[in-house]
């Protein structure tokens, strides 16, 4: 008898937006620009007989639940400008999902989670900060086997 396993190869884009908040401290302060710097990518996965989340931490540590990872996954990276000092809350859309490469199937990605202050990502003098970027993708039994691919937004609104 053989055995196969679905292999799947997970991965998502960012689209990145800055919303500024109607009250500015300082009233001028902006983010001229978002940088991605490397993918947010889930890697490898074998699907378990189970649905469950693979989490990935904004440290690049991964927890797979009922399914077997495989390496290759990361968390993203993204590079802010703006003002020297501006100060932003982070949050991220929700209801995102991946889609399999030729079409076939879907995953669903959220949880977003970043290593910030509590949500807070405070520029430097220079006006510059990372930011890395984890979050969780559920994947079943019935998962299809392919690259998938999608986006999810990242929102900075001024304090």
């Amino acid at each position: 008898m053989k055995v196969r396993r679905r292999f799947l190869r997970l991965h998502s884009r960012w689209i990145a937006l800055a919303a500024i908040a109607v009250v500015c401290i300082p009233a001028n302060a902006t983010i001229t620009r978002v940088r991605e710097q490397r993918e947010l990518d889930f890697g490898l996965i074998a699907a378990g007989q189970s649905v469950g989340a693979v989490t990935l931490s904004p440290q690049g540590a991964i927890s797979c639940g009922p399914h077997t990872c495989l390496g290759g996954h990361q968390a993203a990276r993204i590079r802010v400008r703006g003002d020297p000092r501006g100060v932003y809350d982070v949050s991220y859309s929700s209801g995102d999902t991946l889609n399999r490469v030729g079409g076939g199937g879907s995953v669903p990605i959220g949880n977003f989670t970043d290593d910030t202050n509590g949500g807070t990502l405070v520029l430097n003098p220079g006006g510059q900060a990372r930011l890395h970027v984890g979050g969780d993708l559920t994947v079943g039994p019935t998962t299809i086997g392919g690259d998938y691919t999608g986006n999810f937004t990242i929102l900075f609104n001024l304090q």
